[in-house]
């Protein structure tokens, strides 16, 4: 996909009339452009994560439900004990530094 980006970004600047802008030379609208591609293309890598992790997440807790029954919730339990304890402390000392400084 990344290339496809990039071809057409090449044709589109072969095309643009440098007579139309001054301001920049052919380098930079290709650089700018190329800059432009590589961020939506890096958008579209996260946005494949973000919709695959709860897909991943349920078929990881069906085989751990199939293999260990529902011993793994108490392993979830203490992770999500340790997060909550985790955050409290980063909150309790967020308040002491902002008073700080």
């Amino acid at each position: 996909m990344k290339s496809v980006l990039d071809t057409a970004i090449y044709l589109k600047a072969l095309n643009f009339s440098l007579l139309r802008t001054s301001r920049y030379s052919p380098g930079d609208l290709i650089n700018l452009l190329l800059v432009d591609t590589n961020k939506v293309y890096q958008m579209f890598e996260f946005y494949r994560g973000v919709i695959m992790f709860p897909i991943l997440m349920t078929i990881a807790l069906i085989f751990m439900y199939t293999q260990v029954s529902l011993a793994y919730l108490s392993g979830f339990g203490v992770i999500g004990l340790v997060g909550f304890l985790q955050y409290k402390a980063t909150m309790y000392n967020q308040k002491y530094k902002n008073e700080v400084e």
